[in-house]
C-alpha cells in the first residue's frame, strides 16, 4: 500500500512537470548598454504584470535573457544607483530583442531627501512586504523585519512574533529553517512574505503562521561571526555563546554552541487543597536550578546551479533541579494537626539529530525537495515528595525514564508560481517510538508507545483579477499502538483561504483548516505520573486522534502610517483529549479521554502606527470557550507595544493581560499582567550591541488557578519573585564580512 501510494505521487510530479513544458513562454533578450559605457553592476530588475511581481533580480552583465510565463501587458523596470531607472509597459505577444541603454541620472539637489515606503503586495494566504532603505542599512536582520507591521520583533533576544502572539515558522528562500535569520545581511532581503493562512503541508507540522525570506543573488566569500551573552543582575538566569557561518558560493559551514544557566530562582506557592472531609493549607517557596549545552553543525553544498545538498547534526542536553518547603494545617473531621511538606525533583532531557536534504529545481523555478531526519532523545524525571504530620512520615516517590526514536522522509514538489497558477504535492512519512519506564516500582513497568502518521497532500493557488485564492487538501493515515492496543485511522486534512483586494489599501480574508492531532505519548502510558498522595495521574491507552475545524474572518485597513485590523473566528474540536478527575475508592484519578466537542469564538481588532524612527501596536478580543457538557466561559485580553529609535540608541516595550484562561477541570485567573517588558539598547558600532532589560516590571508576577469537582477542591497560587523585576544585561558582538554571498539556509528546522 505505502509503494503504491508512493508511485502516484512520483506520477503526479512527472504529470505536473510535463504540463509546464507544454506551456508557452515569452522570451525578452535584453541587451543593456550605458550612456558612459562603465561596466554593468548591481543593476536590479522588476518585472510586474499588474499587482503581481513575476520577477526581481540582480543583473550583472550587458546580455540577460527574461522569459515571461505567457502573453500579456508587462511592466518592465532597471534601477542602477549611477543611472536613471529604465521603465517601459508594453503587450509581448512573441520572443523580443529589447536594446536598452541607461541614461544619466538627474542632478541630485543637495538636502532633499524623498523617503518612499512600498505598499505590500496581498496575496491569498497573507502578504508580502519589501524593506525600506533604512532597514536594509541598518545591518542587522532583526532590526530590519521589525518594521513589518504583522511582526513583533525582539532584536535583543532575537526572537520574531506575529502580532497576534504566535511564533511563526521561518523559512528562507521558501526552505524550512532553524536559526537560519542571524547570518542575513538585511542588503541581502529581496522581500519578506507573511503568511496567515497555511496549506496542509504545514498542518501536519503544526504551524499556522508562516515568515518566508527571500534574498537576492549572491556573492563568493563571507564570514559571519557572533558573540553573545546575556546575564540578570544580580545573576540568576543567562547564556552565553557563539553564532557562525563561513563558505564560498558553493559551499559553506554553520553553527553555534550555546551554554545556559539558572541559578537560585526563587517561587512562591500558596496552596488550599480539599478531599471530601479532609483539607489541607500550606505555603512556602521553591528554588530551582538548571544548566545546559546545545549546538548544532550544518554543511551547505551546491554542487550545480541546479542541486541544493545540506546535512546537519544537533545536540542538546539539559539538567533542572528544584527543591521545595511548604508548611501549613492538616485538617481531619475531628482534629487538625501541622503540616510540613517538601519536594525535590531532578530533570535531564535532551538528544541529538541527523538529517540530510536535497533540493533540485527545474526551470520556471519548479523544485523537488527530499528531507529525511533521525532523531534520539531521552528524558528523565525523578521527584520525591515527603509529607511530616502528627510525628509521621509519607514518601511518595517517581521516576520516569523516557527514550524517543523518531524517523521522518518527506518529498515535496512546488510548481512556483506560473501561468495556471501554484500547484504543490508531497508526502510525509512518520514513525515515533517511545519506551516509557516507570523505575519507581520493583520490578519497573515498561511501556512503548508507537505513532505513525503517513501523509499526502496536494495545494492549488491562483487569483483572478482581485480575488485571491488558495485550496489544500490531504489524506493522513494515522495509527497508535499503546499498552498492546492498536488502533488506526483514516483523517482528511484541508486548508482553504480567499482574499479580496478592495480599494484603497484595503483587504477581506476568509479562511478555513481542517486538522488532526494525535494524543501525546504520556497521555497514552497507564502508570501512575504523580507524586500527589490525593490524586493519581494516569494516561488512557484507547485516546483517538482529535479532529480540529477553524474558521476566520479578517479585514485590513492601511491609511497614511495606519494599519487597522478585525478579526473573529470560530473552532471546533471533535473528540477532543481533554484532562478529567474520577474516584477510585480513596483515590482521586486525573485521567484523559476523548470527551465530545469544544468550540471557542474570538473576535476583536487591533491597530498599528509606523513612522521612520517609531512604531506602535495595540490590540484587544474576546474569547468565548464551550466544554462539553458545561456552560459558555468567556475572557478578554489586551496587549500591545512600542519600540522608539533615537540615533543609535532605541527603547522597546511590550504589555499583554488576561483575565482568566480556563480548561476542562480548571480556571486560572491572572493577578497582574502576563507579559510586561521593557529595554533599552545601544549600537554602540556595527560591531557592538548593548542593551539593558527589564522582563517584568509589573510588580511580582503570579496567577491563581483553582479545580471545583465533586469530591476534590484545590487552589494555588504561584507568585514567581525572581523572575519579576530583575534586570539583565546583554552584550552582542558581531563581524560580518561579504555578508551578501552566504548561501540560503534550506535545511528544515527541528
Amino acid at each position: 500500500m505505502q509503494t503504491k501510494r508512493i508511485s502516484i505521487l512520483t506520477l503526479l510530479v512527472l504529470l505536473v512537470l510535463r504540463s509546464g513544458a507544454l506551456l508557452g513562454q515569452i522570451k525578452l533578450y535584453l541587451n543593456i548598454d550605458t550612456y558612459d559605457n562603465r561596466p554593468l553592476e548591481g543593476t536590479e530588475l522588476l518585472v510586474q504584470e499588474g499587482d503581481s511581481v513575476v520577477q526581481f533580480s540582480v543583473i550583472k552583465t550587458p546580455r540577460y535573457l527574461l522569459q515571461l510565463p505567457k502573453e500579456g501587458l508587462y511592466n518592465i523596470q532597471l534601477a542602477n544607483p549611477h543611472y536613471e531607472t529604465f521603465k517601459i509597459e508594453a503587450t509581448f505577444t512573441a520572443d523580443t530583442l529589447l536594446s536598452i541603454t541607461l541614461a544619466k541620472p538627474a542632478v541630485a539637489l543637495d538636502e532633499v531627501v524623498v523617503v518612499g515606503k512600498a505598499k505590500p503586495k496581498v496575496t491569498a494566504t497573507g502578504e508580502i512586504f519589501k524593506l525600506s532603505k533604512k532597514a536594509k542599512a541598518s545591518g542587522d536582520p532583526f532590526r530590519a523585519l521589525s518594521e513589518i507591521p504583522l511582526l513583533q520583533v525582539d532584536i535583543s533576544s532575537q526572537s520574531i512574533k506575529m502580532r497576534t502572539g504566535e511564533s511563526p515558522l521561518i523559512l528562507v528562500d521558501g526552505h524550512l529553517v532553524n536559526s537560519g535569520v542571524q547570518p542575513i545581511h538585511p542588503e541581502n532581503i529581496e522581500s519578506v512574505e507573511v503568511t496567515e493562512v497555511v496549506s496542509a503541508r504545514y498542518l501536519q507540522m503544526g504551524v499556522t503562521k508562516i515568515v518566508n525570506i527571500r534574498l537576492r543573488e549572491v556573492i563568493p566569500l563571507y564570514s559571519y561571526i557572533e558573540m553573545r551573552t546575556r546575564n540578570d543582575i544580580p545573576l540568576r538566569e543567562g547564556f552565553g555563546g557563539a553564532n557562525f557561518e563561513l563558505g564560498k558560493k558553493k559551499f559553506a559551514v554553520a553553527g553555534n554552541l550555546f551554554g545556559d544557566y539558572l541559578t537560585k530562582d526563587r517561587t512562591r506557592y500558596q496552596t488550599i487543597e480539599q478531599l471530601a472531609e479532609q483539607k489541607k493549607e500550606i505555603a512556602g517557596t521553591s528554588t530551582s536550578q538548571a544548566k545546559g549545552l546545545e549546538g548544532y553543525l550544518l554543511f551547505k553544498w551546491l554542487p550545480t546551479p541546479s542541486d541544493y545538498l545540506s546535512a546537519v547534526v544537533k545536540y542538546k542536553n539539559s539538567k533542572q533541579s528544584s527543591e521545595g518547603t511548604l508548611e501549613g494545617t492538616y485538617t481531619l473531621p475531628s482534629r487538625t494537626m501541622d503540616l510540613k511538606t517538601s519536594n525535590n525533583s531532578f530533570t535531564t532531557d535532551g538528544g541529538w539529530l541527523a538529517a540530510l536534504y536535497h533540493e533540485h529545481t527545474f526551470d520556471k523555478e519548479r523544485t523537488l525537495s527530499t528531507y529525511l531526519k533521525y532523531n534520539r532523545g531521552f528524558y528523565d524525571n525523578k521527584q520525591n515528595y515527603l509529607e511530616y504530620y502528627n510525628e509521621n512520615v509519607t514518601s511518595h516517590l517517581l521516576d520516569l525514564v523516557s527514550l524517543r526514536d523518531q524517523y521522518t522522509l518527506s518529498i515535496d514538489y512546488d510548481s512556483g508560481e506560473q501561468s495556471f497558477g501554484t500547484i504543490a504535492l508531497g508526502n510525509n512519512l512518520e514513525y515515533t517510538r517511545d519506551a516509557i519506564t516507570n523505575q519507581t516500582t520493583t520490578p519497573s513497568l515498561l511501556a512503548h508507545v508507537g505513532l505513525w502518521s503517513n501523509y499526502t497532500h496536494a495545494t492549488y493557488s491562483n487569483h483572478w483579477k482581485q480575488l485571491h485564492y488558495m485550496a489544500s487538501l490531504g489524506l493522513q493515515s494515522l495509527a497508535v499502538k499503546a499498552a498492546d492496543k492498536q488502533h488506526a485511522y483514516w483523517r482528511p486534512r484541508a486548508a482553504l483561504s480567499l482574499t479580496y483586494r478592495l480599494p484603497l489599501a484595503q483587504s477581506i480574508r476568509g479562511s478555513y483548516y481542517l486538522t488532526n492531532q494525535l494524543p501525546a505519548s504520556n497521555t497514552l502510558v497507564s502508570f501512575n505520573q504523580s507524586t500527589n498522595p490525593w490524586i493519581r495521574e494516569e494516561g488512557n491507552p484507547f485516546l483517538m486522534p482529535m479532529q480540529i475545524h477553524q474558521f476566520e474572518l479578517k479585514y485590513n485597513c492601511s491609511f497614511g502610517n495606519f494599519r487597522l485590523w478585525l478579526f473573529g473566528d470560530h473552532n471546533r474540536r471533535s473528540k477532543v483529549i481533554e484532562p478529567y478527575i474520577r474516584q477510585e475508592g480513596a483515590y482521586q484519578v486525573k485521567s484523559f479521554r476523548n470527551n465530545g466537542t469544544y468550540t471557542s469564538s474570538d473576535g476583536g481588532f487591533g491597530i498599528h502606527y509606523s513612522s521612520e524612527n517609531f512604531q506602535a501596536s495595540a490590540s484587544t478580543g474576546y474569547t468565548s470557550e464551550v466544554f462539553n457538557g458545561q456552560d459558555p466561559k468567556g475572557s478578554f485580553g489586551v496587549k500591545g507595544y512600542f519600540r522608539w529609535d533615537f540615533g543609535d540608541f532605541f527603547i522597546y516595550s511590550s504589555l499583554a493581560w488576561r483575565n482568566r484562561s480556563y480548561s476542562a477541570i480548571s480556571q486560572t485567573t491572572y493577578k497582574n499582567p502576563i507579559e510586561s517588558h521593557i529595554q533599552i539598547a545601544w549600537q554602540v558600532n556595527k560591531r557592538l550591541y548593548l542593551s539593558l532589560g527589564l522582563p517584568y516590571f509589573w510588580g511580582t508576577r503570579s496567577h491563581v488557578t483553582g479545580i471545583d469537582q465533586a469530591q476534590y477542591k484545590s487552589q494555588q497560587q504561584v507568585f514567581y519573585e525572581s523572575a519579576s523585576l530583575r534586570p539583565w544585561l546583554l552584550i552582542s558582538w558581531t563581524l560580518r564580512k561579504n555578508a551578501k554571498s552566504a548561501i540560503p539556509q534550506k535545511m528544515p528546522g527541528i
